[in-house]
């Protein structure tokens, strides 16, 4: 296994919710990190995983960028803060830097992590976990290369102007809309699919 220090930032995926999903791998990270004493850095402490894993590592560090949520009004600037901070603590020390499912599947924070890494020269690597994806299909008993599901994260669908709106979402092929993580969230997501939904449009809300 590849030293984690061998990188300035290690981003790891914690999987969608269950601790029996959090892979070795993440897990081992985990542990050599508590013994350690190093802090690791969580995109959202709301996440079902975050209690079990800190029973199941109690010497584990862990801060959260979770005060950005709850501060930002801006959906579109919100990740980039957040990688400016992740690659600011990333040049004073190696960091781990958590969030839910797998890194590269609709997390905007990663995609800005690493292009401003590279833009500064820091090194990354990414440690796969299970996507959110795979219990989300296991639930609806859904194929989604056969339905032709469109998927969009929530902070990016609010984000997108009316006639953006119009132009990226096709109301007759299935959509999942990921990451919708508190009610003003909701709210804003309702308002956006306004714009190509009836009011009366199934819905079907899914908590892995």
């Amino acid at each position: 296994m590849t030293d984690m220090h061998q990188a300035a930032i290690t981003i790891v995926g914690l999987g969608p919710g269950r601790l029996a999903d959090v892979t070795l791998e993440v897990h081992k990270l985990f542990t050599q990190a508590a013994q350690k004493s190093l802090t690791i850095y969580f995109r959202t402490i709301i996440h079902p995983t975050v209690e079990p894993l800190k029973q199941d590592i109690p010497n584990l560090r862990i801060e959260s960028f979770d005060r950005l949520y709850d501060e930002s009004d801006d959906w579109s600037a919100l990740y980039q803060q957040l990688a400016e901070e992740v690659c600011a603590l990333a040049t004073q020390q190696p960091i781990i830097y958590a969030v839910p499912g797998h890194p590269l599947v609709g997390d905007m924070s990663v995609v800005q992590v690493l292009e401003m890494a590279v833009q500064r020269g820091l090194t990354t690597r990414i440690v796969s976990g299970l996507s959110f994806i795979e219990p989300v299909c296991n639930l609806l008993k859904l194929d989604i290369i056969e339905s032709g599901i469109q998927m969009i994260d929530a902070t990016n669908l609010v984000a997108l102007s009316p006639d953006e709106i119009a132009g990226k979402l096709i109301p007759t092929q299935p959509l999942l809309i990921a990451h919708v993580y508190n009610r003003r969230l909701a709210s804003a997501v309702k308002l956006a699919l306004g714009e190509c939904y009836n009011d009366d449009w199934n819905v079907k809300l899914v908590k892995t």
